[in-house]
């Protein structure tokens, strides 16, 4: 899993017909710390995420699971999966 913050959306009227009814959303990805680690990239939506929000994303294979009650496959590198309210980060003592 990874962080991200979420910069936009993305309007597309014509699109593959397994994302319908599903956002699109351009993501930047960020380290613990919220600094930029990466290039922005486009993550389906699965939780309802808007304009500004910190959450967690999955890649790879895995970011079709959260989708196959709705279809058997989308065709997604990355899909938004929880929304972050806070990090607390460890000190070791």
């Amino acid at each position: 899993m990874n962080i991200g913050k979420v910069t936009g959306n993305i309007v597309s009227s014509h699109k593959y017909p397994g994302f319908t009814g599903t956002k699109l959303m351009l993501l930047q990805p960020v380290d613990s710390m919220y600094k930029n680690a990466g290039n922005i990239i486009i993550a389906t939506d699965s939780v309802g995420a808007g304009n500004g929000e910190y959450v967690i994303y999955i890649t790879s294979s895995e970011a079709c699971i959260p989708f196959v009650d709705v279809v058997k496959y989308i065709p997604t590198d990355a899909t938004i999966v929880g929304i972050i309210d806070k990090i607390d980060i460890m000190q070791e003592s």
